[in-house]
């Protein structure tokens, strides 16, 4: 290709990014028999038009190709949009809530295992690009099939170092069709740890059956362990060791050890540790009694 031609054709490309739709989520190595998706985010206090959206990615020219429109249909504020080939997969793979707005296309554009480029369009405007690598994920995982890249913050370009990360093992390692595990509160000052209740009775009454704790992390990436003592220092349950958890969430305990056997009654520890990369720590001890009878 002349360099004139190549000239011609980049100008014919508005290489703007705009905040407008948002590449949100990517999965581009799915598991065995599984199909690559990608997820775009709508931002704005609007909804948005996407008949003249478009998927794609780069040519050996680094010029946008292959592109594939993704539909006419409007995406609501603050809405998640997924697109694939099967969306049956897709759910069938992950937890999707029910209200998980889908679009199937025919095929999607190649997005290799190892590294590669997507590109969103409307008309002749990049209005996002994501340039991926499996070296984004988490150093910590083993594997990196089957898991997801999620966007940490919307307010950041796409490319900026450390935007995009490995969704939760907490979270099925995807998202699909909802907020992101990864997805930073840029309103949070601090992480914290609570327990919904400092009591729980597993008798199967229908109140506080579960003793549920929540937890909020100002940073993303962070690998968690969560363990129940007794009063007096003994090991009871691991509810997670060593996992890669999301930036929220909440856990539960029935009240079952790790043996399978009904604890006792009495004065409980929970502890929770995590850490990030970048050596950022949560250490927080929660007592709670476990009351009431079994049935």
């Amino acid at each position: 290709m002349g360099k004139t031609l190549l000239f011609f054709l980049l100008l014919s490309y508005k290489l703007s990014f705009s905040a407008d739709l948002l590449i949100s989520e990517v999965l581009f190595n799915p598991k065995t028999g599984g199909v690559d998706f990608i997820e775009i985010y709508n931002p704005t206090d609007r909804a948005l038009p996407l008949n003249n959206v478009q998927l794609g990615n780069l040519d050996p020219d680094g010029l946008p190709a292959n592109l594939k429109s993704i539909g006419s249909e409007m995406l609501s504020s603050g809405a998640y949009c997924v697109i694939t080939v099967n969306p049956a997969k897709v759910k069938a793979d992950y937890y999707t809530p029910s209200n998980a707005y889908f679009i199937q296309l025919s095929a999607l554009p190649a997005y290799n295992n190892e590294n590669g480029h997507v590109l969103l369009l409307r008309g002749a405007e990049v209005i996002d690009q994501l340039d991926y690598t499996e070296k984004m994920h988490l150093p910590t995982l083993k594997l990196f099939k089957g898991v997801s890249l999620e966007r940490v913050s919307f307010e950041r370009a796409a490319n900026e170092t450390g935007n995009f990360s490995s969704a939760a093992a907490s979270a099925g390692f995807a998202t699909p069709g909802y907020r992101n595990s990864v997805q930073e509160n840029v309103s949070l000052k601090k992480s914290s740890v609570t327990l919904h209740s400092k009591s729980f009775s597993p008798d199967g009454d229908g109140f506080e059956d579960l003793l549920e704790v929540s937890y909020e992390l100002k940073y993303h990436g962070n690998m968690a362990t969560v363990t129940v003592f007794s009063d007096k220092g003994i090991l009871v349950r691991r509810l997670i060791r060593n996992e890669s958890v999301g930036t929220s969430g909440t856990l539960r305990w029935d009240g079952i050890d790790d043996q399978g056997q009904i604890s006792p009654f009495g004065i409980y520890i929970l502890v929770f540790k995590s850490f990030d990369l970048n050596g950022n720590q949560v250490n927080a001890r929660k007592a709670f009694s476990l009351a009431g009878r079994f049935k």
